[in-house]
């Protein structure tokens, strides 16, 4: 009797996380489009298949905006079809972490505006405030 072995599958678009991958390590940010870095993004929560057509699902469902997508509600993440609770979940995840790297870590007590572009650029920074939580002066 001949052995069976056994091989797991690749999807499709497998090589395509690797493309994206090398291009992100190459030229940054910069070189993907929105859907593309969602698409990186979902890659890590969901394996072992193809995750465009979700990315641009996700997308659509939100006007086009990556931003808009990562300010959405847990309930409005997953009544898209086809994103479950890993997906909702690794969306906000990157939300909290993307919040996070914009806090200033010197002075805790400070206000500032973050103003930002499509690319995904901080494009200028502006202190609004500084004082404590119950008593602050403008800037």
């Amino acid at each position: 009797m001949p052995s069976r072995t056994t091989t797991t599958p690749r999807h499709p678009a497998a090589g395509h996380r690797q493309r994206l991958r090398e291009r992100l390590e190459r030229a940054g940010l910069d070189a993907l489009a929105d859907y593309e870095i969602l698409e990186f993004l979902l890659g890590i929560a969901i394996r072992g298949r193809d995750v465009k057509p979700l990315a641009r699902a996700l997308l659509k469902a939100f006007g086009g905006s990556l931003g808009r997508l990562l300010d959405a509600q847990r309930a409005d993440i997953l009544a898209v079809p086809g994103a479950g609770p890993a997906v909702a979940d690794a969306l906000l995840a990157a939300r909290t972490a993307s919040v996070a790297a914009l806090l200033p870590l010197e002075d805790p007590e400070r206000a500032k505006r973050v103003e930002g572009e499509s690319r995904h650029r901080v494009v200028k920074t502006a202190l609004l405030s500084r004082g404590t939580v119950d008593r602050a002066v403008p800037a």
